[in-house]
């Protein structure tokens, strides 16, 4: 369970998905998963409109999927319910599942080209919090028992889970290789700067013609290196 503050009051803690699954009357579920949505979108507007920090905003963000993961879940438990009472046919069964899961099998994350370590780091962060969810949403349909389990389902579940975990160890590939370049370029920088110091420490304790001598001694270096 968990829980977040927004606009510094603190809201109450979501039921666990145990919790879910123990309530069987649909009228308190749909009660439950009204209150939820409100939270959501108090936490949308807190995001669009609250001058916050980064702090914040990264558990405002966390917060934010959790509480849409538990709204699927009362959702999936209501549509369980209904189905087993009858009131929905098995004709119309379809996998129910989180928006993130279906975010990752229909290739959001396939073609991501950021450019700066922050990009990176960001798509990283939604990468591992969709994947939270497609192995939540894969491991509650792989305990159903045949014929409701979807194995056309899970078979796409599994693949896209693995096309966005190598999507993920490029980003990690390349967020080193900048990192490294940045440090290279850092490096060199230093270097420059510690030349023009040592130059200057030269022309304050050299005589001029000493250090006239020293540039034409360079100058010609350079000549013959040509």
């Amino acid at each position: 369970m968990t829980h977040i503050e927004t606009q510094g009051r603190q809201r109450d803690r979501l039921p666990s998905k145990a919790q879910i699954n123990a309530i069987s009357d649909i009228e308190s579920l749909e009660n439950l998963k009204e209150d939820i949505e409100r939270r959501i979108v108090r936490i949308e507007t807190d995001l669009d409109f609250r001058d916050a920090t980064e702090e914040w905003e990264g558990r405002a963000i966390s917060a934010l999927s959790v509480h849409r993961y538990t709204a699927k879940a009362i959702e999936k438990r209501i549509h369980g319910l209904k189905k087993s009472s009858g009131k929905i046919s098995m004709t119309q069964e379809r996998v129910d599942c989180h928006d993130l899961t279906w975010e990752i099998i229909d290739g959001v994350y396939d073609d991501l080209n950021p450019e700066t370590v922050k990009e990176i780091d960001e798509w990283i962060e939604a990468i591992d919090t969709a994947m939270d969810a497609l192995e939540a949403d894969k491991a509650d349909e792989m305990t159903k028992a045949e014929p409701f389990r979807d194995l056309v389902w899970i078979s796409k579940a599994s693949s896209a889970a693995r096309r966005v975990k190598a999507v993920r160890h490029n980003l990690m590939t390349k967020k080193n290789l900048i990192n490294k370049a940045i440090k290279e370029k850092e490096r060199l920088a230093r270097e420059e700067v510690r030349e023009r110091m040592f130059i200057d420490a030269c022309r304050e304790m050299l005589s001029k013609e000493t250090y006239a001598a020293l540039w034409d001694r360079v100058d010609r270096q350079l000549i013959n290196a040509a």
